[in-house]
């Protein structure tokens, strides 16, 4: 055993230590308080092996708010005891970041390649906060920092996955462990749409400190598993059960095992039950959406015409918007599907919840929505005149349609060079398209509800980045030997 061995098992039998005695004599939520030291533990580890970091990260997009209910079953719960738990996981993203920069920095093994990497994970940095400090909520300094913590917070992915799965090979058995390791969330959703909430579920929603809690003032009752939220649970089922479609026939974890077909068909339908049984409509789109464009990218002819009926849509929406709002007709029709619906489809049919989507639309008739620079250089009065639930109109409003074009503009060359890099070799790299696919799939759901800035997705937007930057980085090494 080497000197860095015995020096680490020291430090962690004193740490285990100090960690059991402030538990037994600290007082406060119990749950809370082993949390609080494991969550230390976690991040000192991670400053030894990011991967270990990585693994606990992917732990906790999946259940770091169940735990957040257990803290009921502590003496008390407190707002600060909610707190540490929400600031782990950016914490971790970052610590990530800094030890893998470091050591990089160390060695001296930044090359051109990581240098590239590094200025786009700056560049996306800046743009996310800026968005997040213009993005409001309240709360003061304290509403901004958590807008930070939100949205800056897992950026950092993108330099950090390149680096510790640097093959597809890796990559790919990272992700199907995610799979795998995901598991008891669409099981406790489906368990949930059968039995109910459990009775420190609904303790801990008549605490107010969730977002489900209005489900006690008179909402829709939506079942939302291990996650934050039924749209969360939607969305992160649908994604995982695209990702099980579009995979290779077998999945391959090591170079003993495999898993099998009817296997993988068996997790698809269970991650389709748990999206299907939220009762969320756009997550169960987006895992449509996934699938829908992964085939498209791989056609130019395809991808133009998506394009082209994506912007005809935009135009269709905005069009109608008015009507809809003024005749309520998708109240209507939730009405009349209620009445005509079987059991089963109690949630999927309320489409009445649609209408305040389209109002977001409808402003977009109106000249006075339409500001140079946004509520920021024309006064809160502006902001508090419009309704609108979508990425676009929240732009707008934000910062103007000065901005607004400008960024529309960079996004178009961003995506017309995208597009370019993905077509250059459409006969190889399956990956490329799978994690093309999951991005842009994303990026859908935020026109009906923010993904950037939401825990766990935003997560998950970022490892599909890292994800498809190392299926493109070993496809271009390929290319280069092929060469060669």
């Amino acid at each position: 055993m080497n000197i860095k061995t015995i020096l680490i098992n020291v430090v962690g039998i004193f740490f285990a230590l100090f960690m059991v005695m402030s538990f037994l004599g600290g007082g406060g939520n119990e749950l809370g308080g082993l949390l609080k030291y494991l969550s230390i533990g976690a991040l000192l580890v991670t400053l030894y092996s990011p991967i270990f970091g990585f693994w606990i990260l992917i732990l906790s997009l999946g259940y770091i708010d169940l735990l957040k209910r257990l803290l009921i079953l502590g003496n008390y719960i407190s707002f600060n005891d909610i707190t540490m738990l929400l600031a782990f996981p950016p914490i971790l993203s970052i610590l990530m970041f800094v030890t893998v920069l470091g050591r990089d920095l160390f060695t001296g093994s930044l090359k051109r390649f990581e240098i590239r990497l590094l200025i786009t994970t700056f560049v996306v940095c800046l743009v996310m906060s800026l968005y997040a400090v213009s993005a409001g909520g309240g709360g003061g300094s304290v509403g901004v920092l958590k807008n930070l913590a939100n949205f800056l917070g897992y950026v950092p992915l993108i330099y950090v996955i390149p680096k510790i799965f640097p093959d597809k090979l890796s990559l790919s058995r990272g992700i199907k462990m995610m799979c795998l390791i995901y598991i008891p969330v669409p099981i406790y959703a489906v368990y949930q749409s059968q039995v109910g909430l459990a009775q420190f579920e609904i303790d801990y929603l008549m605490t107010g400190l969730s977002v489900e809690s209005r489900m006690l003032n008179g909402q829709d009752f939506r079942f939302f598993s291990t996650l934050n939220s039924s749209q969360n649970l939607a969305k992160f089922a649908s994604l995982f059960w695209a990702i099980l479609l579009l995979y290779p026939r077998k999945m391959t974890l090591s170079d003993k095992a495999t898993i099998s077909r009817i296997t993988k068909l068996c997790l698809f339908i269970l991650f389709f039950a748990g999206a299907f049984v939220s009762g969320a409509r756009t997550g169960m789109v987006m895992g449509i959406f996934a699938v829908v464009a992964y085939y498209i990218l791989r056609s130019r002819l395809l991808t133009i015409l998506g394009y082209i009926g994506g912007i005809f849509s935009v135009i269709f929406v905005v069009s109608v918007s008015d009507y809809v709002v003024e005749s309520k007709i998708l109240n209507t029709w939730s009405t009349w599907l209620n009445k005509n619906k079987p059991d089963w489809l109690e949630y999927q049919t309320n489409l009445g919840t649609l209408t305040i989507r389209f109002e977001g639309f409808s402003n977009w008739k109106d000249p006075d929505f339409w500001r140079p620079f946004g509520y920021h250089f024309s006064g809160i009065e502006y902001k508090e005149l419009f309704r609108y639930h979508d990425a676009l109109s929240s732009l707008i409003v934000k910062f103007g349609y000065i901005p607004f074009a400008i960024l529309l503009l960079i996004a178009s060359f961003t995506l017309a060079r995208f597009h370019g890099i993905l077509l250059r070799n459409k006969k190889q790299g399956k990956l490329k398209f799978i994690f093309s696919a999951l991005i842009l799939c994303v990026l859908f759901g935020s026109l009906t509800s923010n993904t950037f800035g939401t825990f766990p997705i935003a997560t998950l937007l970022y490892i599909f980045v890292g994800g498809y930057i190392v299926s493109l980085r070993e496809e271009e090494s390929e290319r280069l030997k092929l060469a060669q």
